[in-house]
């Protein structure tokens, strides 16, 4: 469990940034139906009209730690301390790790190096990697975000990939906590780092 109150804690620096649902379907486990409180406008149409085409092809069925997007994504938030059985192992694995896992191969999984408590150490990179999470998701793909407890990196990486799907940069932190964990996000640069992640 990510403790943020140790004193050897030092706020990383963020560029300054200007900002620019829980919206799931009626299959989620949360069974909100409006989406228009958390989605930017331009996404509401497209996110209407997506839906049914990405719950043909769904990945995740529910269950712990699946978060379903607006648009209907799902990517599966989990800790390294949470065993998996085979029925639940997915097709590809993003690690959030200081140093790069071995627990899988080149071919199913990517690591972002990122240390517990901060925030990725290439953004670029993160950006890049966050995004093709979310493509793979929309594909229909089974996808794991992975870091050691789960929750704070874990989280910060779910609510950076929910504004691909259209959640306001303002209230994703709030919206992860509402469909993924009430903890997510944990450290105040990790909330700004959400805020300013498409550099709006």
């Amino acid at each position: 469990m990510e403790d943020t109150s140790s004193s050897k804690l030092t706020r990383p620096r963020s560029p300054a940034c200007s900002s620019p649902s829980p919206g799931m379907c009626s299959m989620t486990l949360y069974g909100v139906h409006d989406v228009g409180t958390w989605v930017t406008a331009r996404h509401r149409s497209a996110t209407q009209a997506s839906r049914d085409r990405i719950l043909i092809t769904m990945s995740w069925p529910n269950g712990p730690g699946v978060v379903v997007y607006p648009d209907g994504a799902r990517v599966r938030g989990k800790g390294l301390r949470r065993p998996l059985t085979s029925s639940e192992l997915p097709d590809w694995t993003l690690y959030l790790l200081p140093h790069e896992p071995d627990t899988a191969t080149a071919t199913n999984q990517s690591w972002l190096r990122w240390r517990d408590f901060w925030i990725p150490s290439d953004r670029d990179q993160a950006r890049g990697l966050l995004h093709e999470a979310y493509r793979r998701a929309r594909s229909g793909q089974r996808v794991d975000i992975t870091c050691t407890g789960g929750r704070g990196r874990t989280g910060t990486a779910i609510a950076c990939i929910a504004q691909f799907a259209g959640v306001e940069p303002d209230h994703a932190v709030r919206w992860t906590r509402h469909a993924y964990h009430p903890r997510a996000v944990e450290t105040p640069w990790q909330r700004r780092y959400v805020r300013c992640f498409l550099g709006r």
